[in-house]
């Protein structure tokens, strides 16, 4: 679907007489590098970056919001949600967004909507609706060959699939291609993670070995589930964790936790 191309401003119009940055082609442009700006920050866990992207579409002026850009602003709202621990709400805008996401894909558009949508639905307790969000993309590369919407999704999210505990109506073949998705993308991320020394790391002196575990997959969008199962602990005892982390970090929500440890550990990208 093609953006609808502004006619030129009559001489002492309301339209040229607006300042450079609200004209419309200038508008265009801006929701572009918002969209694109707001999925990269999602791929990196960069959830303040996200939420600056969900509040730039919000400043901008009604008449310049057109509707092929409704589903990356619908999947920010979402994806916030679901940081946030706001499943249902998370749900409900999530397939929102994927319902209409197909019809104007743009760079991977549509498969950032669905593969956040199948978190959604994984985390509220259906993987058969999971898998229906996820299926369109493989069968878009089976008959394509075509993955890089699904890879700039982000390592994160494609690894949170892959732990996922799938229902037995769901494909093998398809849970493999999940699996194939998310160590693709870990092949493509090498990332070397630099740890302060013991003696000088503010979350050592605060957490335990097993709580900073904890705290780095809360960080990187793991859900309980999937952080016990990566860690081998049940989810009760996870929760339990987590609850410490936020009392002796005096913090209020899993999001804060995440932003805190960001703060206080380096990542150096190895080119």
């Amino acid at each position: 679907m093609r953006e609808p191309v502004p006619q030129p401003a009559r001489p002492g119009s309301e339209a040229q007489r607006r300042p450079p940055f609200q004209q419309p082609r200038d508008a265009g442009l801006r929701r572009r590098l918002f969209g694109i700006a707001g999925r990269a920050a999602a791929a990196a866990g960069d959830w303040e970056g996200v939420r600056e992207a969900e509040r730039a579409f919000a400043r901008m002026p009604t008449t310049f919001r057109w509707p092929l850009h409704m589903p990356i602003i619908r999947s920010f709202q979402g994806l916030l949600a679901l940081r946030d621990g706001r499943d249902d709400e998370a749900l409900k805008v999530l397939r929102e967004a994927a319902a209409i996401s197909a019809d104007v894909d743009r760079i991977g558009i549509n498969a950032f909507c669905r593969i956040h949508l199948a978190r959604a639905e994984l985390r509220c307790g259906s993987p058969a609706s999971a898998w229906q969000a996820v299926a369109p993309l493989l069968e878009h590369e089976n008959r394509t060959g075509e993955l890089i919407g699904v890879l700039l999704t982000g390592v994160s999210a494609l690894t949170e699939l892959a732990n996922a505990e799938w229902s037995a109506d769901v494909p093998v073949a398809g849970v493999s291609a999940i699996r194939r998705w998310a160590d693709t993308a870990r092949a493509l991320r090498r990332v070397d993670v630099v740890l302060p020394a013991p003696e000088t790391s503010e979350a050592s002196s605060l957490l335990s070995e097993r709580e900073i575990e904890v705290l780095q997959r809360v960080a990187e969008g793991e859900s309980n589930k999937v952080i016990a199962r990566g860690l081998n602990l049940s989810p009760h005892t996870v929760k339990r964790h987590l609850a410490r982390i936020l009392e002796r970090l005096e913090l209020s929500t899993r999001g804060e936790a995440a932003d805190w440890y960001r703060k206080h550990r380096a990542s150096k990208v190895r080119n």
